[in-house]
C-alpha cells in the first residue's frame, strides 16, 4: 500500500506541476484555467497535503512563483503604458499661497498657477472609479490621462484580481495557505515603487486629493467583500500621498 501511495502522490505532483506550468503561457486566462481545470484536481492537492507533504509544497511553491511572475507582468504592463500617456495637474512653477483671494477649487481666475486649485473635470474621476482604463482604447484617442486616473485603474484591477485570487487559494490549498505575500508580495512592491517615484516630483495637490479619496474608497471595498491582505498597503500609501500634500502645501 505505501508502494502504490508513494507512486500516485509522484503521479499526482507531476501532473498538478504541469497544470501549473499551462498558466505561464501568453495569452492564457488565467481564471478560466484555474476554475475549469485547476479546481477539478484539487483533491489531488488534498492528498498530497495529508500523503505526502513536500510534494504539495513543491506544488504550492511553483505556484506562488508562476502567479507572482504573472501578476508583476500585467500590472507592470499596465502601468508603463498608462504612464506614458500621463499629463500633470501641477508643476514646480505653480505658486502655492500666491493670491489666495482668487484661489479657488472651482473658480475661473486667471493668475498663475491656477490649475493646481481647483478640481473641475478631474473629480470625475471618482464617479468612474471602479472602471478600469483599456489604454489601447486611450492611446486610439490621443487623449492623456492623469496620474489619478491611472492609480484608480489599478487599483480596482488590483482589487479584483485579489478577491480572485483569494477564492481560488482558498478553495484549492485551503483557507491557510499564506499564500498572498508569496503570490503578490512583488506586484505590490512595484506599484509602490511607481507611486514613490510619482510623489517625489509632484507638485499636484489636488491630484494627491484625489489619490487618497481613490485608496480609501478601494480599502473600504476589500472590507466589504471581506478580502483581508491590502490594508496594510493602502494605509502605507494613503500615508505617502497625504506626506506629499501637505509638503506641496
Amino acid at each position: 500500500i505505501d508502494k502504490l501511495r508513494t507512486r500516485a502522490a509522484q503521479r499526482m505532483r507531476d501532473f498538478l506541476l504541469q497544470k501549473v506550468g499551462t498558466l505561464r503561457k501568453r495569452m492564457t486566462n488565467v481564471q478560466i484555467l484555474q476554475q475549469a481545470v485547476l479546481l477539478k484536481f484539487k483533491t489531488f492537492y488534498a492528498f498530497l497535503v495529508e500523503h505526502a507533504p513536500d510534494k504539495a509544497a513543491e506544488v504550492l511553491e511553483a505556484y506562488n512563483q508562476t502567479m507572482s511572475s504573472i501578476f508583476l507582468r500585467h500590472f507592470r504592463a499596465h502601468v508603463a503604458d498608462l504612464s506614458r500617456m500621463r499629463t500633470e495637474g501641477a508643476t514646480k512653477s505653480d505658486v502655492v499661497g500666491e493670491e489666495a483671494e482668487s484661489m479657488s477649487f472651482f473658480g475661473q481666475g486667471k493668475h498663475k498657477g491656477e490649475g493646481a486649485f481647483k478640481v473641475g473635470d478631474r473629480a470625475h474621476v471618482l464617479d468612474a472609479m471602479h472602471t478600469p482604463i483599456i489604454p489601447a482604447i486611450v492611446q486610439r484617442s490621443g487623449q492623456s490621462v492623469y496620474e489619478e486616473e491611472i492609480w484608480s485603474s489599478v487599483c480596482t484591477l488590483l482589487v479584483d484580481t485579489v478577491c480572485s485570487e483569494a477564492t481560488f487559494c482558498s478553495d484549492f490549498f485551503g483557507a491557510s495557505n499564506g499564500a498572498f505575500e508569496n503570490v503578490f508580495g512583488k506586484t505590490l512592491f512595484h506599484l509602490m515603487e511607481h507611486l514613490e517615484a510619482f510623489l517625489s516630483s509632484s507638485h499636484d495637490a489636488i491630484g494627491s486629493l484625489l489619490l487618497i479619496k481613490i485608496s480609501m474608497a478601494h480599502d473600504t471595498l476589500m472590507s466589504k467583500r471581506g478580502v483581508p491582505g491590502l490594508g496594510p498597503f493602502f494605509e502605507h500609501v494613503c500615508k505617502l500621498m497625504w506626506d506629499r500634500f501637505f509638503t506641496v502645501m
